[in-house]
């Protein structure tokens, strides 16, 4: 019935154009700009329980070199966060060690 209503092309649905996004590889200040960020976010997470993060320039470069992918960007970058910093201290506040 929707093929007497309607022309064929409305009964396939709408014809949808890809789109292409050409991005530049990020350089480590921005990486380092973004563990900044994420690192804050994770201060704010843990404010309640007065824990404060501090990462010196070896841990930090730590994190922008496993967190930087040229393919992904910086995507892989929250993975390290949780990885070297989060689970580790999740684990020493259970312990109660923190």
């Amino acid at each position: 019935m929707l093929e007497r209503r309607f022309q064929p092309v409305h009964a396939r649905g709408p014809t949808v154009t890809p789109f292409r996004f050409n991005f530049h590889n990020l350089t480590r200040e921005e990486i380092g700009r973004i563990v900044d960020i994420q690192i804050e976010r994770l201060e704010k997470r843990l404010a309640d329980r007065h824990i404060r993060i501090v990462l010196n320039d070896s841990a930090k470069a730590l994190l922008i070199q496993n967190g930087y992918d040229p393919v992904y960007g910086a995507r892989p970058l929250k993975h390290s966060i949780q990885r070297l910093i989060e689970n580790p201290l999740a684990s020493a506040i259970l312990a109660g060690k923190v």
